[in-house]
């Protein structure tokens, strides 16, 4: 029992560090190996928050760009001749927000098919476009500092990467060359003069000059400039395609019922906006402009409506001795035969009608009851006149109030009174 006892106690005893010199050898690397983790985990970290590794980032010149002032600035000598931007850098840096991505309907760059319609107008009516602006473009494309001949440029680099084939303009000459351009003709003006003035030429001249004078003068005298102007720049983009219901131009199965009112209510409507039309077609033109505008569309289908004064050239026929017994008896048996229906038309009614109501009651849009429909109109009769006026008044379901116009009470009133006798 004693001998077990003692070597399981020798046993026990027993460390891993046995001699003096393991002693020394377990202290040093008590301290080595500390250090090298450190130094190890010190030169981890270090080698890998370098960064741009393989890149020029950290050179003295990437960080001098990286720290100088936002700002910059350049002096530019304002007696220097100013230097224009080519069409591409003008698109690049303003037309492109709209059209690459075609932004309110505005026509891709390269879409042949968007583009061909402006294309058609010509070159004149793209520029005007583009510089005054038109539809939810601004002028110049929102960039007022933008010289017209950047915006020139602009629009024909645009329009030649969509179809067309334009001619890349010239930059404006300085006021020298100007001078210098104006100086030949004034000079070629004079000389033609000499050829007229020979005897033979002297007689033949005059006249024909005054037959091509006359020739054109009643047509041209019905349209004034002011008034194309303004339907290329603005009206075009609802009248040439037909949006909303517009009457396209030149249609004169559309226009018909607009003539039929009169020209002086189809330019009071113009500027005040009827149905889906706002007021002026959404621009700032003068009522002027507006009854242009609206004189050239008249023109280009009807221009005998502008005439004013076709009736009475008939007059001399109607004077001779055989004519004046039979007119008189001719007109009463005409103007007494619809007396009866025609007294319970009010014209201003049939007048509002055919400027505003037609567009939903010819047609039934919104359930709205056609005209001249006795089955669909009876309903609506048995509440009553004065009930069915209250209504168009106010609105009724899908018709707003006074049919989207400006209408007074009397006007509609008439109106309906005109609607009820065609359905009776």
């Amino acid at each position: 029992m004693n001998n077990t006892e003692e070597h399981v106690e020798e046993t026990q005893s027993e460390g891993l560090i046995k001699t003096p010199k393991q002693l020394i050898v377990t202290v040093i690397l008590a301290f080595i190996i500390p250090i090298a983790v450190i130094i190890l985990l010190t030169h981890l970290v270090a080698s890998t928050s370098r960064g741009g590794a393989g890149s020029d980032s950290q050179t003295e010149e990437a960080i001098a760009n990286r720290i100088k002032p936002v700002a910059d600035f350049s002096l530019v000598d304002a007696n220097a001749p100013k230097e224009f931007k080519t069409g591409q850098q003008v698109f690049e840096s303003t037309c492109t927000a709209c059209h690459t991505a075609g932004v309110a309907g505005a026509p891709k760059l390269g879409d042949k098919e968007a583009w061909a319609p402006f294309i058609k107008k010509g070159y004149e009516d793209l520029i005007h476009a583009a510089i005054h602006g038109i539809g939810a473009m601004p002028p110049k494309g929102g960039n007022p500092s933008l010289d017209d001949f950047e915006v020139e440029r602009a629009v024909v680099y645009m329009v030649n990467k969509s179809g067309a084939s334009f001619d890349e303009p010239k930059e404006p000459a300085g006021d020298d060359a100007k001078a210098a351009e104006k100086a030949p003709e004034a000079a070629a003006a004079p000389a033609a003069k000499p050829a007229a003035e020979k005897p033979g030429a002297k007689a033949e001249a005059p006249a024909a000059d005054k037959a091509a004078a006359a020739a054109p003068a009643k047509e041209t005298a019905a349209v004034d400039p002011a008034g194309e102007k303004l339907y290329k720049s603005v009206c075009f983009a609802c009248h040439d395609t037909g949006v909303a219901g517009a009457p396209k131009f030149g249609d004169k199965d559309a226009w018909s019922k607009f003539l039929d009112t009169g020209v002086d209510t189809m330019v009071a409507n113009a500027i005040k906006g009827v149905g889906a039309m706002p007021p002026r077609g959404g621009s700032q033109a003068s009522d002027e402009e507006m009854t242009a505008a609206v004189h050239y569309i008249v023109h280009a289908v009807d221009p005998a409506k502008l005439a004013g004064n076709a009736a009475p050239a008939e007059k001399p026929a109607a004077e001779k001795p055989e004519a004046k017994a039979e007119a008189p008896a001719a007109d009463k048996a005409a103007a007494a035969a619809p007396a009866k229906e025609t007294a319970a038309v009010d014209p201003a009614g049939e007048k509002l009608y055919k400027s505003v109501c037609f567009a939903c009651h010819d047609s039934g849009v919104a359930g709205a009851p056609k005209f001249g429909d006795k089955a669909v109109w009876a309903p609506y009769i048995e509440t009553g006149m004065d009930t069915m006026v209250a209504k168009a008044i106010s609105g009724v379901g899908a018709m707003p109030p006074r049919g989207g116009s400006q209408a007074s009470d009397e006007q509609m009133s008439a109106a309906v009174h005109y609607m009820v006798h065609a359905a009776q």
